[in-house]
């Protein structure tokens, strides 16, 4: 298994999406939805489930408006996603995650309720066994980082291969 968040999975369900740079280049990431969707049915090919923790799914559902029951929907019956809710288990990790002294935020634009987040998001990944998180977001990649699960980001997704 493993999570997308909502900067990872907002590229197949929304046409409104911020392209982030690509770490080596300082440049937008090119191709970023056909990425995502060769990502996808790879991952779907090895047969792996893609968890959607629950608060990115409300990211996800802020983030498409009047769409948001169409998207509800689409996630809900793919085979390839799974939901899952932010639940005791995960609730444990995180407390456990609070007490460490790195798990605070690192500057004043990550605020507590931002890193909060991030942290459910990772607790998921964590009591679920996820084996890797998609994200851009930095939060989210430090806090992973800290469970020993590994971040990949859009730039590290590879393009699909071109058909001539």
């Amino acid at each position: 298994m493993v999570v997308f968040d909502a900067s990872m999975a907002l590229f197949l369900f929304s046409e409104r999406v911020g392209v982030p740079k690509d770490p080596s280049t300082g440049q937008p990431v090119d191709r970023p939805k056909e990425r995502v969707e060769f990502c996808l049915r790879e991952l779907e090919r090895r047969k792996l489930k893609i968890i959607i923790p629950t608060p990115a799914l409300s990211e996800i559902l802020v983030r498409s408006g009047a769409a948001a029951p169409e998207q509800l929907a689409r996630i809900s019956s793919a085979a390839a996603f799974k939901i899952v809710g932010f639940d005791q288990r995960a609730a444990v990790q995180v407390a456990l995650m609070a007490q460490l002294p790195e798990d605070r935020p690192r500057n004043t634009t990550e605020t507590y309720a931002k890193l909060k987040y991030d942290r459910q998001i990772a607790a998921i990944a964590k009591v679920e066994g996820a084996t890797a998180v998609y994200t851009d977001d930095s939060g989210l990649r430090r806090c992973a980082a800290r469970l020993n699960i590994p971040a990949i980001g859009l730039a590290q997704l590879p393009l699909p291969p071109t058909t001539d």
